[in-house]
């Protein structure tokens, strides 16, 4: 579970998590480099949108209720993620880190 704990923490945060949990003599900033390069081939070979959110999108503008991302992510992963999908033009503000 200890991948689990990572998940909200800023890097800080993972690295205070990952320094308890991990001997000593391991080089935290080359598992983190790692671990970095892995996650950006991941989101750009497997990225996927959850099930239903395009409807969920399609109804809400219908209905015409404003959208918003919020997230702790910075800017310029949120919106590459979002332009992926043809999504950063259906939200009326996206909220992320800087």
């Amino acid at each position: 579970a200890t991948l689990d704990q990572t998940v909200g923490l800023s890097w800080a945060g993972t690295r205070a998590l990952l320094r308890r949990l991990l001997p000593p003599h391991v080089e935290l900033d080359e598992i983190i480099e790692a671990w970095s390069d892995r996650y950006e081939t991941m989101t750009e070979t497997e990225l996927a949108l959850k099930p239903g959110v395009l409807e969920l999108i399609e109804v809400l503008e219908v209905h015409g209720v404003c959208r918003a991302v919020a997230t702790g992510s910075h800017q310029e992963v949120t919106t590459r993620h979002l332009a992926a999908y043809g999504l950063d033009v259906r939200f009326d503000a996206v909220i992320a880190r800087e």
